[in-house]
């Protein structure tokens, strides 16, 4: 089982300026995949600073973030390999979405892995199965696909063989519920708006104060 793990991580906007602002202060968390995690809090307390440090979009000003026990910031010319573990399903998704196709979007993940022709193949095959879509919409034009924008994302995501995968906002909810019925073993999850979330499969974050602590 895959772990990410935070260790006395900060993280300071516009440090040494009159307009520095901590957004996370010390943090110590730890994911394990096959784990649903719904984080949660107000405007401003540190979420999307949380989501973006953890598949490395960026470092933090102090600490260490820990992928499987090594130091993900150790050779910064890797960290390209972190984002092959750790996903990102941003707000919005339908402006993430920029090939010509259904296909070729969700392609893109493993072709940028180096893999050959037919494991490409294979795993948007299976990426496509696991959200639900056919293989007329694989070839269709993007934007009129009928695919389910989130969902797509998630083939997108999931045909790179994520070992973590992070869902921003309520575009993420169903899906992220999808994935916990269908690869509750494989991926782990998380989403910023727990509204209808089930509690006894989900396990919650609240921001508390300048810390995000587990409750």
């Amino acid at each position: 089982m895959a772990e990410l793990t935070l260790s006395n991580v900060s993280y300071v906007y516009s440090a040494e300026t009159p307009f520095e602002k901590t957004a996370l202060n010390n943090i110590d968390l730890s994911f394990k995949s096959g784990i649903i995690t719904g984080l949660i809090g107000h405007t401003g307390s540190g979420k999307s600073t949380l989501v973006q440090l953890l598949n490395g979009l960026l470092k933090p000003t102090s600490g260490t973030i820990l992928l499987d026990g090594k130091d993900i910031w150790e050779n910064p010319k890797d960290i390209t390999q972190v984002r092959f573990n750790v996903g990102l399903v941003m707000q919005y998704p339908e402006y993430q979405l920029f090939e010509e196709t259904v296909k070729k979007d969700i392609e893109y993940g493993p072709n940028n892995m180096g893999l050959d022709a037919d494991e490409i193949e294979k795993r948007v095959k299976e990426a496509a199965f696991f959200c639900g879509i056919t293989d007329d919409m694989l070839e269709q034009v993007a934007k009129v696909s009928g695919v389910d924008y989130p969902m797509w994302e998630v083939s997108a995501s999931a045909s790179s063989n994520l070992s973590f995968l992070e869902m921003n906002e309520e575009d993420a909810r169903d899906a992220a519920a999808y994935t916990v019925e269908t690869r509750s073993g494989k991926l782990a999850t998380i989403d910023f708006d727990v509204e209808g979330f089930n509690p006894l499969k989900f396990r919650i974050l609240r921001e508390n104060g300048e810390n995000i602590s587990k409750k």
